[in-house]
């Protein structure tokens, strides 16, 4: 299991700048694409009566199998200029275990969280491109796939510092940032994923 802080921002675009600031992303920062041609995520959140979320992801490549990856975020007591959180992320089960016996599939998420108490909230899928900036700085480029509602958005992650050099690149400065989680967001603020 690995625990860390998690300090982002996440800005919406239209569908015309996400497209232009993708294909400009490259040259601009003169880094790095890590993510191949995009992965698809399926995003499906579960909540337990005390209020605990979990996320369970699906990372589905061209490349490689599926992955999946449970998580869990918890909000910094330290307030920021971007959202800052930790978070616990257990990959448990990787491409590189698919001959593995002890892998759990799709199916076997679903009952583990039913058995476990938890109820389905939210479930979404989402293309991401990465980028890497420096060691230690990623940018993505979300586009989420709701029926009857694409949504746009760059998130960069990494130190402050780094942050804020991504944006002045990439000239996005004047755009808000967005401290919400998608699962905040695209339930209108019903759930919250950082408790």
């Amino acid at each position: 299991m690995k625990t860390q802080i998690e300090t982002e921002a996440k800005i919406k675009l239209s569908k015309k700048e996400f497209y232009d600031l993708n294909q400009k992303t490259w040259d601009i920062m003169g880094m790095e694409k890590t993510g191949g041609k995009g992965e698809e995520q399926i995003n499906t959140y579960y909540e337990a009566g005390d209020g605990t979320i979990i996320r369970i992801r699906e990372i589905k490549s061209k490349h490689f199998g599926p992955e999946f990856i449970l998580n869990k975020k918890k909000k910094r007591k330290v307030e920021t200029k971007y959202k800052s959180v930790e978070e616990k992320e257990l990959n448990v089960w990787g491409y590189s275990d698919v001959r593995s016996s002890h892998h759990l599939p799709q199916q076997g998420m679903k009952n583990l969280m039913s058995f476990l108490g938890f109820k389905k909230i939210l479930k979404y899928k989402k293309y991401r491109l990465n980028y890497k900036f420096g060691q230690d700085t990623i940018i993505s480029f979300d586009h989420l796939k709701i029926p009857k509602n694409h949504q746009y958005y760059v998130e960069i992650e990494g130190h402050e510092e780094n942050i804020e050099k991504v944006i002045r690149k990439l000239k996005i400065k004047s755009k808000s940032i967005e401290k919400r989680s998608y699962l905040e967001i695209l339930t209108e603020g019903k759930y919250e994923e950082n408790k």
